[in-house]
């Protein structure tokens, strides 16, 4: 019987795991990101240190079937998915914040994002019951991760996750202090046993509805005078703020521009292909642009700084420049020349300096432009009523003065820190954020959020998702009696693979890619890993569980890979191990067979 066993194994591993592709040809490759396929226009994205890796799949899988395959916001789903999974749980449990925070072994705190982690299926579900997805384009914060020309650019600091964490600190402040302002909105009729507001969403067993809704209309009226102190404050300073700070001369855009560009010059200072005399160019510009510190990291920002001597410089040149009776044609005629003069710098290697310019810099240093060569105001109107919130001499010092607000100081720091992170990266109009203000109290968390990272997409500018999209999960499961019999093991892996040529295959011809879920450990150079086997992912803690988006496959030495769409921005380690390009990397059936544990597509 043994040996019958034996020679059937044999036989039929030999069969499942035959060196060639079936019926996919050697050479044979098929992608959905070429022209006039589903995902043809498809951006790689950067989940930028938050969690929303599965949501990044998502966005990927519903773009992919939505009519005209539009781009969705994977933060929305993200968001989405956390206020429907994660925040119910906490709430049950009588838990009020937003943000987890743990202590770690080496006792330091921990903290991560209310929507971090999640499944790409369930994701796409709840999306399609609560009224569909908002479109990338409505999200400034998002874009600026995905696209280079997208505005700001892009490094390893995680501003998206520093933004994240400010404006879940404000929802998180008003949580404790007015308890239940941000939760969803219960009825709160006396009818004979029905539990309290409070109760109703903690699972309390307080049963005396009168005390309940007494103490709800408490906390609405101390929202409500925080928040019309907040307001009257606001609209009564930000006037004389702002006619002080608008004629005063400006010189932040062209200092932006400049850290933007030290931070690509260093980029391209590091890249092993640019050439030698380009890169005595960029050691020289750096160093008489900015004495550059190193990196250090303060809450998941780099700082980067330029020697005060030459800023004073630079900028009094610029100033005066604009303001000369022969001005420059534009603004970035401007900047050329004032560097140009600056520093005796090579015209060629100046030209490809001024190509780095994003167009966010550009819009900068336009701006500018038009204000001191144009005479335009250019909305300083708005920017300069944010800045009176922003400013230590604004907000912070009145509301240290005011009867209400000083009662809530750490409040109004964090309502700071957020207008600090997002009216950079989101809009600079105060009008928003006195939207936001007004209309908080009985916001979910993903309604708040969005109401800040998103104000212009309502509901009735949501994307549908058609009732026939419907996505579906399979499990990869690893027999318990193969893990200690390579026979058996090879049956796994020969019809793992089999079933991911399959089903892989059958979803690129038909246009639609596939989620995947696995453990990281085999992206590093010299290692392996067999996740669907051991279970336990890593043990160094170095990797962890991570979702991708399948977009394509190809037959190549009688061996099937597929092309892996990453959500980690240009994904430079991919080199290091995979056949790869920008942001995307080919991956072995080998591996893929042993890591996936679960794959999301939508039928």
């Amino acid at each position: 019987m043994r040996k019958n066993k034996f020679l059937f194994l044999i036989l039929f591993s030999s069969q499942v795991f035959a060196q060639d592709c079936g019926e996919i040809k050697e050479g044979e490759e098929k992608r959905l990101d070429r022209e006039n396929l589903s995902l043809s226009q498809a951006k790689v994205q950067d989940q930028d240190g938050i969690g929303s890796c599965y949501a990044n799949s998502a966005s990927l899988l519903l773009q992919s079937v939505l009519p005209g395959n539009p781009e969705v916001s994977y933060l929305q789903l993200a968001l989405n998915y956390g206020e429907n999974e994660h925040a119910k749980v906490q709430r049950r449990d009588g838990k009020l914040r937003v943000i987890n925070r743990e202590k770690t072994a080496d006792d330091k705190v921990k903290e991560s994002l209310l929507f971090e982690g999640g499944f790409i299926c369930d994701t796409i579900n709840h999306a399609k019951s609560t009224g569909g997805v908002c479109a990338r384009s409505e999200v400034a914060l998002e874009q600026m991760m995905i696209a280079d020309d997208a505005g700001i650019y892009r490094d390893d600091s995680w501003k998206q996750l520093d933004i994240l964490k400010k404006v879940s600190q404000y929802y998180d402040g008003v949580l404790q202090n007015f308890q239940n302002k941000s939760l969803p909105e219960v009825k709160k009729e006396k009818k004979k046993g029905q539990v309290g507001f409070l109760a109703s969403l903690f699972g309390s067993n307080q049963k005396n509805p009168d005390e309940e809704t007494s103490k709800t209309r408490v906390e609405e009226e101390r929202y409500n005078n925080f928040r019309n102190a907040m307001l009257n404050l606001i609209k009564s300073k930000e006037k004389e703020f702002e006619n002080s700070a608008c004629l005063k001369p400006n010189t932040d855009n062209v200092a932006d521009v400049t850290k933007n560009l030290i931070l690509k010059t260093e980029k391209m200072l590091n890249n092993s292909k640019t050439k030698k005399s380009d890169q005595l160019q960029l050691q020289l510009f750096n160093i008489y642009v900015g004495k550059r510190s190193k990196h250090t990291f303060n809450n998941n920002e780099i700082y980067v700084g330029i020697d005060p001597g030459f800023k004073n410089k630079m900028e009094m040149q610029y100033l005066k420049m604009l303001n000369s009776p022969t001005p420059p044609k534009s603004g970035v005629d401007a900047y050329k020349s004032l560097l140009a003069k600056s520093y005796d710098m090579d015209p060629k290697f100046l030209d490809k300096l001024m190509g780095q310019l994003s167009p966010d810099d550009i819009r900068k240093l336009e701006t500018d432009y038009a204000r001191y060569v144009k005479k335009e105001e250019v909305d300083c109107g708005n920017v300069k009523k944010l800045d009176y919130i922003t400013d230590e001499a604004g907000l912070i010092k009145d509301a240290m003065n005011d009867d209400c607000l000083k009662l809530y100081v750490g409040l109004v720091k964090d309502f700071r820190e957020m207008v600090v992170g997002l009216d950079k990266f989101n809009f600079r109009n105060v009008n928003t954020m006195n939207d936001f203000l007004e209309n908080l109290l009985g916001l979910k968390y993903d309604d708040a959020m969005m109401k800040m990272l998103a104000p212009t997409c309502t509901a009735n500018k949501k994307i549908k998702i058609p009732d026939n999209i419907n996505c579906e999960h399979t499990n990869i499961d690893f027999p318990e009696s193969a893990k200690s019999d390579p026979l058996l093991e090879a049956v796994f892996m020969g019809e793992t693979k089999a079933k991911f040529k399959q089903e892989f295959s059958s979803a690129i011809k038909g246009n639609k890619p596939i989620g995947l879920s696995l453990c990281t450990v085999f992206f590093e150079k010299n290692k392996d890993s067999f996740y669907n086997k051991s279970g336990v992912c890593d043990p160094e803690k170095k990797h962890g569980f991570h979702a991708v988006t399948m977009m394509g496959y190809k037959c190549q030495a009688g061996k099937m890979k597929y092309l892996i769409q990453n959500s980690w921005g240009d994904w430079a380690a991919a080199s290091d191990k995979f056949d790869s390009e920008y942001g995307k990397a080919w991956m072995s059936e080998e591996d893929l067979a042993k890591n996936v544990y679960r794959y999301d597509q939508i039928k």
